[in-house]
């Protein structure tokens, strides 16, 4: 974020919580974003956290930022996203009773549903725009032979290997050529890589937005994947794993 603003894009913070657990709004400042988050005032509620917190709507907070977006005189800006709805102990207001397991489905086709809103609203603005979907783990909730079915320890890649997307949007998105996929391995270096190239070279260009240019040469990273426990390495065709201070074995 500092880079981003430094490009000439104000900092934008905006959370779908309160950033208290886990310290995360002082984590947050930590990584260089120095801006309030948005007001939550008025914003509905549907979830609570675990710890009885409230979880605000994905798709009012993000109506209410467009809102503000469209009143502000700033020219460009690099806004933050923050969001805990699938995260593990949420609980529906309207369905105090139901475990968190149950609402996992609904939960994800609502925030689905409001992120592909926010991004149909963005185009309809006519305004140009890179958005970026990055989440932080997965849910875990089949389980495995090494842990039961929504427990975390052990950072698998059935937990850690996430699908990651970058959407390019304006008119000049429309006449792009077909996506890029990248199987490859990587990581947020080779967002930070996308992302820097097209600082370098803005998607907007009358010749249309060809994807490939923006992949090409990325930084690929092997697999690694650490907890406080364990340490997972990819290694050949499989992958090795290490907990606390034991020798490294053969992940099955």
């Amino acid at each position: 974020m500092p880079g981003l603003q430094q490009a000439g894009l104000e900092p934008q913070l905006v959370l779908n919580h309160d950033g208290h657990f886990d310290n995360f709004l002082k984590v947050v400042r930590d990584q260089g974003v120095q801006v309030a988050p948005q007001s939550l005032k008025n914003v509905p509620a549907p979830m609570r956290a675990f710890d009885d917190s409230r979880i605000y709507d994905d798709a009012a907070i993000l109506a209410q930022w467009m809102q503000a977006r469209g009143k502000d005189p700033a020219p460009r800006v690099a806004m933050y996203y923050n969001t805990l709805s699938l995260h593990d102990g949420n609980h529906l207001v309207s369905q105090p009773g139901t475990k968190s397991s149950e609402t996992y489905k609904a939960r994800v086709g609502k925030l689905l549903a409001d992120v592909q809103g926010f991004i149909d609203k963005l185009a309809a603005s006519g305004r140009r725009a890179v958005v970026v979907l990055i989440p932080e783990h997965g849910a875990a909730w089949r389980g495995d032979a090494m842990q039961i079915a929504g427990l975390r320890e052990i950072p698998t890649p059935a937990i850690t290997l996430v699908p990651v997307g970058v959407r390019v949007i304006g008119p000049e998105a429309k006449r792009a050529a077909d996506p890029v996929q990248v199987n490859e391995p990587a990581s947020f270096l080779a967002v930070s890589y996308i992302v820097s190239k097209m600082l370098a070279r803005p998607p907007f260009g009358a010749d249309g937005f060809k994807p490939a240019d923006y992949t090409a040469g990325m930084p690929l990273t092997d697999f690694v994947s650490e907890g406080s426990n364990a340490t997972i390495l990819a290694r050949g065709p499989g992958y090795v794993i290490r907990q606390e201070q034991d020798a490294w074995k053969e992940f099955k």
